[in-house]
C-alpha cells in the first residue's frame, strides 16, 4: 500500500489549545456546529489527530474556539 501524505506538516510541540489558527483548520464549518475533521481526510497519523482532537477539546472548554 502507497503511505499517504500529510497535507498539513506539523510536529507534536506545534499542537497547543491556545493555538487557535492552527486547530481551526481541523474544523469543519464556524460556531456550534463544528465538527472535528476525521484523520484520513488530513493523511494525519492517529498520535497526532488524538492530541489535534484533545487540544479542540479543551479550547472549547476555554471558550476559545
Amino acid at each position: 500500500m502507497k503511505k499517504k501524505k500529510r497535507k498539513i506538516d506539523l510536529s507534536e510541540h506545534d499542537i497547543d489549545p491556545l493555538n487557535t489558527d492552527l486547530l481551526r483548520k481541523f474544523l469543519t464549518g464556524d460556531g456550534k456546529a463544528a465538527r472535528i475533521v476525521p484523520h484520513y481526510v488530513h493523511g494525519l497519523p492517529s498520535n497526532l489527530q488524538r492530541k489535534i482532537a484533545n487540544a479542540i477539546k479543551r479550547a472549547r472548554q476555554l471558550n476559545l474556539l
